[in-house]
């Protein structure tokens, strides 16, 4: 790789050095109690989290380096500073830079060919894909786990690249390795889903349930498979900080890791679990229980704690098992979900409401902040004297307004003030 050219080396120590002021101060280390807090279980004021890919260009200046790695560390950092100056909202600005990488996660040997479509934007967000399984009876039997790179090794290129960051930083902040495959490995129907698709899996679920059974139990061994390899091959990394742990949230918390726990060794005991079943929402939920749930489960029982959920709707599945399932600790309250049923479900829990305010009202079209005041109202009202958290996701535009982030995250705390206490 070409040698990082100076001016864009003095670019990165910049603002390298506006991001550690930012993660030493007062503000932050009061925000990550607060997670603390209420990662626990324990009501505090409401935390808003704005996810970075919902910050898009529309909140950040003009990349200034061109050099890949330059770039790559300076999206980190101005993401940082607009968390905290642009956006406003409870992300705690970390006083490292996180070198992410990707061990395996577990899946079977088949490809799964994808096509995309182009939006306004030029952005491929669209896609369908080409399910290999066409017939679980005739498919199905004979696959492998796919192939995968020794996790050493892609832990060993990460440590490297750590190493050439610090390099580019000059000591103003630690590059830390962080192993992202957790992130969104373990959803098991989505995993499903690809490979069979959905109207498929739905024919299954009548048709022949007992196949169905078996190709998520054999999707779940290989996941846990390759989760227990990461495990024994140390290189699993600590999720119980700034990092992203569940759909839309941040993992800060002092009941992980968990006991007996050894800094050269994390175990899977160690980390948030990050589980959702957004494929499943037309399946009744008894049969929901009876074919999937048992699978999830053994997906749950390795972590610490866990996160469920994305968007589908959670309150159908409640009592259906879902409020059983091991160390679940944060539940998805999507836009599709009856808040008032799940406020009444977690107050008093010591589980966390994770509400994901529906993205159409700082998304699509004009901003009407009476309207979201009143979608947020709502959210108050069903969630007081919970665990609350407010997740701004899936907003992939803010229609050339940046302001709206910030207004949204006003508006949140002006609706908690009023309505949650």
């Amino acid at each position: 790789m070409e040698p990082i050219p100076p001016r864009e080396r003095e670019q990165v120590r910049e603002l390298a050095k506006k991001v550690m002021e930012l993660a030493c101060s007062p503000s932050m280390l009061e925000k990550s109690e607060r997670w603390t807090r209420h990662n626990a279980g324990q009501p505090t004021e409401p935390l808003i989290y704005w996810e970075a890919v919902g910050l898009l260009d529309d909140c950040l200046p003009p990349p200034a380096c061109q050099h890949p790695l330059a770039a790559m560390v300076e999206r980190h950092m101005v993401e940082c500073i607009a968390h905290a100056e642009e956006i406003r909202d409870d992300y705690v600005v970390p006083a490292v830079c996180p070198v992410p990488f990707f061990p395996g996660a577990g899946h079977i040997n088949l490809a799964i060919p994808r096509r995309t479509a182009a939006d306004s934007q030029g952005r491929h967000l669209g896609y369908t894909q080409d399910h290999p399984i066409k017939d679980l009876a005739r498919d199905w039997p004979g696959f492998a786990p796919a192939p995968r790179r020794p996790a050493g090794e892609v832990m060993d290129a990460a440590r490297r690249q750590a190493a050439e960051i610090d390099d580019l930083l000059g000591g103003i902040m630690p590059a830390i390795p962080q192993n992202h495959s957790l992130i969104w490995s373990l959803g098991l129907t989505g995993h499903l889903v690809g490979l069979m698709g959905m109207e498929a899996m739905f024919v299954a679920l009548i048709e022949t349930p007992d196949l169905l059974r078996k190709a998520l139990s054999d999707l779940v061994d290989i996941m846990l498979e390759a989760l227990h390899e990461q495990e024994r091959e140390g290189v699993l990394t600590l999720n119980n900080r700034h990092q992203y742990a569940g759909s839309g949230s941040l993992g800060w918390s002092d009941q992980l890791p968990s006991a007996g726990f050894r800094p050269d060794r994390v175990r899977l005991r160690d980390l948030w679990g990050n589980l959702n079943s957004q494929e499943t929402v037309g399946v009744d939920p008894s049969a929901f229980e009876e074919h999937f749930l048992p699978h999830y489960r053994r997906l749950a029982e390795p972590f610490g704690l866990v996160y469920w959920g994305c968007c589908e709707p959670v309150h159908a599945l409640w009592n259906h098992g879902l409020r059983d399932l091991p160390g679940l600790r944060k539940v998805s309250i999507s836009p599709w979900c009856d808040e008032a049923f799940m406020g009444e479900a977690l107050r008093g829990s010591g589980q966390v409401y994770a509400r994901k305010p529906s993205p159409n009202f700082v998304g699509v079209g004009p901003y009407h902040e009476d309207k979201f005041e009143d979608h947020l109202r709502a959210t108050m009202v069903a969630a007081r004297g919970c665990a609350l958290e407010i997740s701004f996701r899936d907003i992939q535009t803010l229609c050339g307004d940046p302001s709206r982030a910030r207004r949204a995250v006003e508006a949140t705390r002006r609706m908690a003030a009023k309505h949650w206490r």
